[in-house]
This record gives structure tokens, C-alpha cells and sequence, in this order.
């Protein structure tokens, strides 16, 4: 039973790799977005905080490799 499960990751790992590089990439992105311009005040919502700013290009770069992923399968 163990064996049919790790088949399945290992499967779903190849079918979303592109969404999984850039979604990292995007949290390079907004890590590095946060470190080198960051909020002044702390009272910017995305930008504010490290994990928020990490996170939202986490996001990001989700949606734009899946709709990357969904274009180069046409």
C-alpha cells in the first residue's frame, strides 16, 4: 500500500513541475523583494513582513506556471 502512494506523489511532482520552479522562484522573489525594498513603516500589507511577502510570491508563481504549464500542453 505504501509503495501505490509514493507512486502518486512521485507523479504529481512530474505533472506540476513547472508551477513547483516558479512557484519557488516567486518566493526567491518576493524574499528578495522584502530584503531590498521592503516597507519603510511596517503598514504595507504584503510587503510588511518576510512570510507575507515569501508567501504572496509563492502565490504568484503558482498561477503564473500552472497558466505557463496549461499554454506550452496546448
Amino acid at each position: 500500500m505504501g509503495r501505490g502512494k509514493s507512486k502518486n506523489v512521485k507523479t504529481k511532482i512530474i505533472k506540476y513541475q513547472l508551477p513547483i520552479i516558479v512557484a519557488l522562484l516567486g518566493a526567491l522573489a518576493g524574499l528578495s523583494y522584502w530584503y531590498f525594498i521592503g516597507c519603510a513603516n511596517g503598514s504595507c500589507g504584503i510587503t510588511a513582513n518576510w512570510h507575507t511577502s515569501a508567501g504572496f510570491g509563492t502565490l504568484m508563481g503558482w498561477f503564473l506556471g500552472d497558466i505557463l504549464k496549461d499554454k506550452i500542453n496546448k
